[in-house]
């Protein structure tokens, strides 16, 4: 599904895309999809790879951690909220669980793209450690 302008005024005015250029914020969004994801619905476990920047527009989503065969709530995200930015960035493994709580929209952003953002675009490199 695609993005309705709202949404993306409400991606675009996310600190992560503030100063960054029309060029980037477009090579970034341009592979991008919207879900609508039902209450209850797992979008990632801990431990798994990351292969999107996840952005919550409508919605709850709650991060779960697990030590010692123990689940506890670190987070739960409310609109607009990006997730598991470090874990894209680093393309790395997921640090968290992450589930829906309520029906949520959320936009997936590709990690690679992100990353060849990081690359080319020092605003969004700098952007994106705040």
């Amino acid at each position: 599904m695609s993005m309705r302008v709202v949404d993306v005024e409400r991606v675009r005015g996310l600190p992560l895309f503030c100063g960054v250029s029309e060029e980037t914020f477009g090579a970034v969004t341009a592979g991008a999809f919207l879900q609508k994801f039902p209450a209850g619905t797992t979008l990632l476990h801990e431990g798994d790879p990351v292969d999107f920047l996840y952005v919550l527009l409508d919605g709850l989503v709650e991060l779960e951690g697990t030590w010692n065969d123990k689940e506890t709530t670190l987070a739960v995200l409310r609109p607009v909220s990006t997730f598991i930015f470090a874990a894209v960035a680093l393309d790395a493994d997921a640090l968290m669980s992450a589930r829906t709580v309520e029906r949520s929209d959320i936009l997936m952003l590709s990690g690679e793209a992100l990353r060849r953002a990081m690359q080319t675009d020092p605003r969004f490199s700098y952007a994106a450690t705040l």
